[in-house]
């Protein structure tokens, strides 16, 4: 039961983090476009937290397959 819940809320985190990362991808042209001054650093702000979140899903799936062990 316990391993059940356990997978549930990794599902949901997983599902959080791809939703901050569309939300993120689909923030920054609006940012370009009102700011082009910073075009460099808003691109490279979405390229780290995008990083991160992929790290974050893929630490997610290692702990996936070793539940479904």
């Amino acid at each position: 039961m316990e391993k059940i819940e356990l997978k549930k809320s990794i599902e949901r985190e997983k599902a959080l983090l791809t939703l901050a990362f569309v939300l993120t991808v689909l923030a920054a042209p609006s940012f370009l476009i009102s700011m082009p001054q910073v075009r460099v650093h808003v691109l490279l702000l979405v390229m780290m937290i995008s990083a991160t979140i992929f790290k974050r899903i893929k630490r997610l799936n290692y702990k996936l397959s070793i539940l479904s062990k």
